[in-house]
């Protein structure tokens, strides 16, 4: 990489180096989803919008690591741009005096954003990411396990298969779900050096 070939971007004044992260195109489909998997289109589609802002979180997560591991602790990553298409580094010094050495840091950290954009995009990554959370069955959330106050933890979709089967509607009101759920730490699978996180919300359940 050449020093000519980084971008920039920035509003208001504020230039940043920067690297274009828009995704155009997925490799794959709702209806890839809904043959894999054996759902309706509807559960499909919000499958993939699930899958699909898991993995742009997990991006800018690790991108903000990536940028602390390559140009030291005090760089923040910024997603800037109208569509937020934009990884902005803020903390380097101005590109027009980088040296080799910093171009080369550059140069690595260009190449981890591209890599981790070709996985993340991927169908192996969003396949094993909705088969983590079950985000192909119908009633599933966002969010879609949760844990009691014994330390156990459930799945909400299938919470509410049992509920319906007994007869309780199409929503598990019995359960006694908090309406605003708090993000708790999450487990997750390495595959290929990348994170699926199966997704929980921490949330009690009334006995």
């Amino acid at each position: 990489m050449k020093k000519s070939d980084i971008d920039t971007h920035g509003e208001r004044g504020r230039v940043y180096p920067a690297i274009n992260v828009k995704v155009h195109r997925m490799p794959w489909t709702d209806e890839t989803i809904a043959e894999h998997f054996k759902c309706s289109a509807d559960v499909a589609q919000q499958a993939a919008r699930f899958s699909f802002e898991a993995a742009q979180e997990q991006f800018w997560e690790d991108a903000k690591e990536q940028a602390a591991e390559i140009f030291g602790a005090g760089v923040k990553v910024y997603s800037g741009g109208r569509s937020g298409g934009w990884l902005e580094v803020d903390g380097l010094s101005d590109v027009e005096s980088w040296d080799a050495i910093a171009v080369s840091a550059w140069a690595r950290f260009n190449a981890w954003a591209r890599q981790a954009i070709e996985y993340l995009t991927s169908w192996d990554y969003h396949r094993e990411a909705i088969e983590a959370n079950r985000w192909a069955e119908e009633g599933a959330e966002e969010y879609n396990f949760y844990h009691d106050k014994a330390g156990a933890t459930h799945c909400i979709s299938e919470e509410k298969a049992k509920a319906i089967a007994a007869g309780y509607g199409t929503r598990p009101a019995t359960l006694g779900l908090c309406d605003h759920w708090q993000h708790s730490a999450r487990g997750h699978r390495r595959s290929n050096g990348a994170r699926v996180r199966a997704r929980r919300a921490q949330v009690e359940v009334q006995h």
